[in-house]
């Protein structure tokens, strides 16, 4: 969903795309293949970064929401990833920035004011040469998965998943100690 140039299939960062950026022919609209490339990284390391936390665990007062599902001594682990990965993800930030500072400067080119409003210039020669791909007719099949994913991760994270973790099951099944 969303416009030709925020499409993964426009700006996927193909081995022929890479070349041809890296050897100074590469013409168009978007992110370019690097560009690309680092969203797909800030991307998995977002993903990454929420996976893990969802296990994660700070041995005093907060456990992810998933935490019951896995031993203790794999929730370290995957603690200790997803510390190590808010430093991946904070350096990608900082290259991302770098990245835009760099092509204002140095290339003269403008990328926040395209990334606020969506319409960037470029010539009419390259704007005749880069039609828009047609549209493939997806869009309510595309719309319809979203929300069922959307909702279903809204369920997940607000606690319904958590009926279903077996080691609350244990506890609420159990018989409540006696006194004597």
């Amino acid at each position: 969903m969303g416009s030709t140039h925020s499409r993964f299939s426009t700006f996927f960062p193909t081995f022929s795309r890479l070349t041809a950026y890296l050897k100074g022919s590469w013409q168009g609209i978007g992110h370019n293949p690097l560009g690309a490339l680092s969203v797909i990284a800030l991307l998995g390391t977002v993903a990454i970064q929420v996976g893990t936390g969802l296990f994660a665990n700070d041995d005093i007062a907060f456990e992810g929401p998933f935490f019951d599902f896995v031993d203790k001594s794999f929730s370290n682990k995957l603690t200790s990833w997803h510390s190590t990965t808010f430093y991946v993800l904070l350096a990608f930030v900082v290259l991302h920035i770098v990245a835009i500072i760099f092509y204002r400067w140095v290339k003269k080119t403008n990328l926040v004011k395209p990334m606020l409003t969506g319409k960037k210039e470029i010539p009419v020669a390259l704007a005749e040469s880069i039609a828009p791909l047609p549209d493939k007719g997806f869009d309510a099949l595309r719309f319809i998965l979203s929300l069922i994913i959307s909702c279903t991760v809204v369920w997940g994270v607000s606690g319904g998943l958590s009926q279903l973790s077996p080691a609350q099951a244990a506890q609420q099944t159990a018989p409540p100690p006696s006194s004597f």
